[in-house]
């Protein structure tokens, strides 16, 4: 028998395809975010109790991608973005202090451009992954990323990055030629 700290109590069920004893349960609506313990009791042949304590976490925000060009974001460039899951004061604060290392519980991350189009990136590490990004021959100002990420309990996070676009490098043949154009006219060196 499982006693949940929500007051419900369920049966278990040997499941032959596991090797265990389970059972099924939903969680209810509004309840915190935290580590909680299911109380299990197990009525021995000879009469006698156990009882076990197991534990579960309740989750139910969604991660938090941070996202950022390695490279001058330039009209026309390749850009090498990187993205990395953030962990927030909620995710500490269910490991109540302790010092543990969490490597990632995202499980689908998605990068698209105001436009729509995806932005293709792979897992280089747990919890950050890198990819290219082709920044439009016309873009100007500033370029907005919207990133999604789903973690494994289901939950959405998402947000917005914006990348502001720098001004486009000249091309030192195209200046060296026009400096010269201009001095052909007469108007270079010494002109009013």
């Amino acid at each position: 028998t499982a006693l949940f700290p929500f007051g419900e109590t369920k049966a278990l069920r040997w499941e032959p395809r596991l090797g265990r004893w389970t059972t099924r349960f939903l969680v209810p609506r509004g309840t915190p975010e935290g580590n909680y313990a299911i109380t299990i009791l197990i009525h021995l042949a000879d009469g006698t109790q156990e009882r076990l304590e197991r534990p579960y976490t309740v989750d139910a925000s969604g991660p938090e991608v941070e996202l950022d060009a390695l490279d001058p974001v330039r009209a026309g460039a390749t850009v090498r973005l990187r993205a990395r899951q953030r962990f927030t004061a909620a995710d500490r604060a269910l490991h109540r202090g302790r010092r543990v290392t969490i490597l990632s519980d995202v499980a689908r991350l998605r990068v698209t451009t105001d436009g729509g189009e995806r932005v293709a990136l792979r897992l280089v590490e747990p919890g950050v992954w890198e990819g290219e990004l082709a920044v439009p021959e016309d873009a100007r100002g500033e370029l907005e990323l919207r990133v999604t990420a789903h973690d494994v309990a289901g939950n959405r996070g998402e947000t917005t990055v914006t990348l502001p676009v720098a001004a486009r490098a000249e091309d030192p043949a195209r200046v060296a030629r026009s400096e010269a154009q201009v001095d052909a006219t007469g108007l270079g060196e010494g002109a009013p």
